[in-house]
């Protein structure tokens, strides 16, 4: 079995260029790298160690689960249960919802004191560092990754998306791509976010 610290992780990050003052989106499957002696703790602390008080990370904390329930794949909820799953679901809460399908990191980034996070009801993002706040301040309900989003601030910005055993098909940055490019499926794509029944 391969157990994996912290300084492990700094020193990784260290040498593919991750620098002091970043803005960092991290996207990561825990499992790749064995036993973390810490779990998600090591790798969010070290890469607030590596960014130092002058840089951020960001983190998707997306909640898939506040959208129409009949609309659902993953789980599908069959016709017979889903006006009872709607009407018994909670709404959306900035400070309690949980991410799902987001992973360790995306959850336990929520329980440090100085993280932010935007207030989108489905697409939201948590950010930890100096500009958290300006990150998640402001989050378009119609619009979660198109102009002023936090994801198109990152890239405003320079940031950079660090895949820690993933690959590009989950970096929620390729959203802001989309939003650029103008791709027609944009406008056909289904999404219902739920704030009243």
């Amino acid at each position: 079995m391969r157990v994996t610290s912290k300084a492990h992780f700094i020193r990784a990050f260290k040498d593919i260029g991750l620098l002091e003052g970043s803005s960092v989106l991290v996207h990561v499957s825990m499992r790749k790298f064995g036993y973390i002696v810490n779990g998600a703790n090591d790798i969010i602390n070290a890469v607030v160690e590596v960014v130092g008080k002058s840089g951020t990370l960001l983190a998707s904390a997306n909640t898939p689960q506040y959208t129409e329930p009949k609309d659902w794949e993953n789980p599908k909820i069959p016709d017979k249960y889903v006006s009872f799953v709607k009407n018994n679901m909670d709404l959306f809460d900035v400070n309690l919802s949980m991410p799902r399908g987001r992973g360790k990191l995306a959850e336990i980034l929520l329980m440090y004191k100085k993280t932010f996070r935007s207030n989108h009801p489905v697409r939201s993002l948590s950010a930890l560092g100096k500009k958290a706040e300006y990150y998640t301040k402001e989050h378009n309900f119609h619009d979660p990754e198109g102009v002023n989003s936090p994801l198109h601030k990152l890239y405003q910005d320079n940031g950079y998306t660090l895949l820690i055993g993933v690959d590009m098909s989950v970096s929620s940055i390729l959203h802001v791509a989309e939003n650029i490019a103008d791709v027609p499926y944009l406008y056909t794509t289904k999404c219902v976010a739920l704030d009243e029944f």
